[in-house]
């Protein structure tokens, strides 16, 4: 995926359950108490790590992150 120019990649892998709690909770809207557990989400699931990319790109990054969670969480059927 790319934003603000740069290909970002997300690695999943380095997840546990709660932080697919963190994820729920801020589907909507991240509140002030959930940024930095958010931020240390990032860090472990953007390839390079949160300080990869600039702060402007944030709403951006989010944005690709419940994205690529809704489409790996609803794959399309195969197409024979």
């Amino acid at each position: 995926m790319e934003i603000n120019g740069k290909v970002v990649e997300f690695d999943f892998s380095k997840t546990d359950l709660g932080d697919w709690e963190l994820v729920m909770r801020c589907t909507k809207k991240i509140s002030s108490e959930d940024m930095p557990t958010w931020i240390d989400f990032l860090d472990r699931v953007i390839v390079g790590g949160k300080k990869s990319l600039p702060m402007i790109v944030l709403r951006e990054i989010n944005k690709a992150i419940f994205d690529k969670l809704t489409e790996d969480s609803n794959p399309k059927a195969p197409t024979d």
